[in-house]
């Protein structure tokens, strides 16, 4: 059963347990003309992350609000205060409250890397230096870690963590 709740600091705007957004009724004043919307669903946007969004507009502010942590703020209790809403389907488009959960950073993290939405660890990065060729030449490579980094202009730590199999564990 879908359950609306309004909006803290928000008159007349009400999210749903399903991901929903509802405003009531306004009449606003376009120059010397009143322009009167009756309720209505609010449309939500996507980001370039992939979440949905909408805009709140009260008395001429803005607010933009991810539609997960309004559902999640308002419909699923967080006793230890967690800070991350997760999508345990791991679709951002569900936002309905079943779906979603309170998690630190690193449950989001290992969620997402046990569903395979976030496969950025070692030379999948795309912050990555090296190539999957060029981990395995330098782990195989009889130069010392101080020749290394002269040829590939990195510090001594990134080769140290490369060589000991800290850094791009996915790769040999």
């Amino acid at each position: 059963m879908e359950i609306f709740k309004q909006i803290k600091n928000f008159p007349g705007f009400y999210i749903s347990n399903f991901g929903r957004l509802k405003a009531d009724e306004i009449t606003t004043k376009f120059g010397n003309q009143n322009k009167t919307y009756p309720e209505r669903y609010l449309n939500i946007w996507r980001s370039v992350t992939g979440y949905n969004y909408i805009d709140i507009s009260v008395n001429g502010k803005v607010k933009r609000v991810s539609l997960h942590r309004l559902v999640a703020i308002y419909f699923i209790p967080n006793p230890e205060n967690k800070p991350q809403v997760n999508h345990k389907d791991g679709d951002k488009d569900n936002n309905n409250d079943w779906n979603l959960e309170w998690v630190t950073a690193a449950e989001n993290l290992k969620h997402a890397r046990d569903l395979g939405l976030n496969n950025s660890i070692g030379s999948n990065n795309k912050m990555a230096k090296f190539t999957p060729e060029e981990i395995m030449i330098i782990r195989k490579s009889d130069k010392t870690i101080t020749e290394l980094s002269k040829i590939y202009n990195v510090s001594l730590a990134i080769l140290s963590r490369i060589k000991s199999l800290k850094s791009y564990k996915n790769v040999g």
